[in-house]
């Protein structure tokens, strides 16, 4: 017997009865979480009604995405129901030196839940819990306005029912010490229609130097850049994957690729 991963690709691997799953290439292994050292990177930023004229990553709100804290402080979660009293949210980020730090919120409606740690950066949300929450979930660095947010979990339809989103969405992160960030492929999708079409870029801080790099226009087809070498993002690199649009419509951004450890051989 022979097992065709992604049969109809040119990309097509095959594995034979007298193979185990060790056979498949190195990516795989990664994602079965048995190379020391190395983690799989998939993000996933959407936004429903994507503004126009100017450069936004994709994530829930549609605008830019607020000034980077200049110092590390204790966040404050809520959600938009007071019925979310049971939903547990892990918060993933960064400290003062860009460790990665984690924990985990009980919601507590909509008062404003204070984190024990104190964050540098928020790299995502995460719903931890089997109660999945009925609002929206924000957090932020105020404990009485949701006007500065750092990520969301957002809410969407599924079989005409409204639902969480489980996770925040969003082409925001920020590369933690002792990992470099090495991307393999950037994806962006526009849904505009006509003459309208969107325009992706990279936008990185480190250290106070700026970079724009890949700048790419593309129409409703979409744009898909894969790597032959991968781009290399070094400790404490802020990157937000943006795009501008012409015509206001739904749009998402995808990247992939591996977050390796300096200590990693």
């Amino acid at each position: 017997m022979t097992i065709n991963v992604y049969p109809n690709s040119i990309n097509s691997i095959s594995v034979t009865n007298n193979e185990t799953a060790s056979a498949l290439p190195a990516t795989y292994q990664v994602a079965r979480g048995i190379v020391t050292g190395v983690t799989s990177f998939v993000l996933n930023g959407y936004q429903s009604a994507f503004p126009i004229t100017n450069y936004y990553p994709a994530w829930e709100n549609a605008s830019y995405y607020p000034s980077y804290p200049g110092s590390a402080a204790v966040q404050y979660v809520t959600s938009t129901s007071g019925s979310d009293t049971a939903v547990q949210v892990l918060v993933s980020g960064l400290n003062s030196t860009y460790t990665p730090i984690s924990e985990t919120v009980t919601l507590s409606g909509t008062s404003f839940v204070a984190t024990v740690n104190s964050y540098l950066r928020i790299n995502s949300l995460v719903v931890t819990s089997t109660t999945s929450p009925v609002g929206t979930v924000t957090i932020g660095p105020s404990n009485s306005s949701t006007t500065t947010v750092y990520a969301v979990i957002g809410l969407t339809t599924q079989n005409g029912s409204t639902i969480s989103n489980g996770r925040s969405n969003m082409s925001v992160y920020t590369v933690p010490t002792g990992y470099t960030l090495y991307v393999t492929r950037q994806q962006a999708f526009f849904a505009g229609g006509g003459a309208n079409y969107g325009t992706f870029r990279v936008f990185t801080q480190n250290a106070g130097v700026y970079s724009i790099s890949a700048a790419a226009p593309f129409t409703m087809q979409g744009l898909s850049i894969t790597q032959v070498t991968p781009l290399v993002y070094a400790a404490g690199t802020d990157i937000q994957w943006q795009m501008s649009a012409v015509g206001s419509a739904a749009a998402s951004i995808q990247v992939e690729g591996l977050l390796i450890t300096s200590a990693a051989n």
